[in-house]
């Protein structure tokens, strides 16, 4: 979903919905109109245990998210995001300030090495950028060696949370920044720190030591610490970086 207030459409946790035995609720979304209209608020406020870590204290909840058109309805909380690579934009000195949304996937000199599993998309005028949805073929990198799923919650602003149904830009994406800041469970700890928009679209948990736990390209999943090498952490974030990241 583009910032600030342009009306998104689906996203990766509505598109499998049907793989999670979840065929009838993804039938109750319309596909043709914004994410954000009411009647598909409905079906995207449900709470479903399959996107929900048990240590996420705000998994579940029905909560109005801190930005973007979300008409001021609630949604459900969730513990997931997907991986939107390197974040890059030719008009930020903070090189890795965003995921690859829109701004960032139509410029024509964005870095293509930067990509991720799950990056915006548009559809139809000048949206539909340089690239389409990723596939297996694209991930030159190895699909053990890509994150494509990981969690994020924060003790911090649960507004800031994720939500598997809001499309609008970080609420279910997230992007590789090499600060550790960014793989904390509490934005406003992220937030003092720095510039606030990677703390948008971090990462965290709530497991012990804050160990956060990745699903990988392969369908594998990986518990991953917050003090990664932050060299081997951005290299598997991307689909083909060429990185040598070597074990991690």
């Amino acid at each position: 979903g583009d910032c600030c207030s342009t009306p998104s459409l689906i996203n990766w946790a509505i598109s499998i919905l049907p793989y999670l035995e979840q065929t009838n609720l993804q039938q109750q979304y319309n596909f043709n109109l914004p994410n954000e209209t009411p009647a598909n608020v409905a079906v995207l406020k449900s709470r479903l245990p399959v996107y929900n870590c048990p240590s996420d204290i705000n998994a579940g909840a029905l909560l109005v998210p801190d930005s973007g058109p979300h008409n001021n309805q609630t949604w459900a909380a969730s513990s997931y995001r997907g991986m939107g690579g390197v974040g890059w934009s030719a008009g930020d000195s903070y090189a890795y300030r965003r995921q690859w949304d829109s701004s960032d996937i139509l410029h024509p000199n964005a870095l293509d090495r930067l990509r991720g599993m799950f990056y915006w998309c548009g559809r139809g005028g000048n949206g539909v950028g340089k690239f389409g949805p990723v596939n297996f073929r694209d991930i030159t990198d190895g699909t053990s060696n890509t994150l494509a799923v990981g969690e994020y919650t924060t003790k911090s602003r649960p507004r800031r949370t994720s939500f598997w149904g809001y499309t609008y830009t970080s609420f279910v994406l997230s992007c590789a920044t090499p600060e550790s800041r960014t793989l904390i469970a509490d934005y406003d700890r992220c937030q003092a720190q720095g510039d606030s928009n990677p703390c948008k679209r971090a990462w965290g948990s709530f497991h012990a030591g804050g160990t956060l736990t990745f699903l990988l390209a392969d369908g594998s999943c990986r518990s991953i610490s917050p003090n990664i090498d932050m060299r081997v952490y951005t290299g598997t974030s991307t689909i083909g970086g060429t990185e040598i990241i070597g074990e991690f």
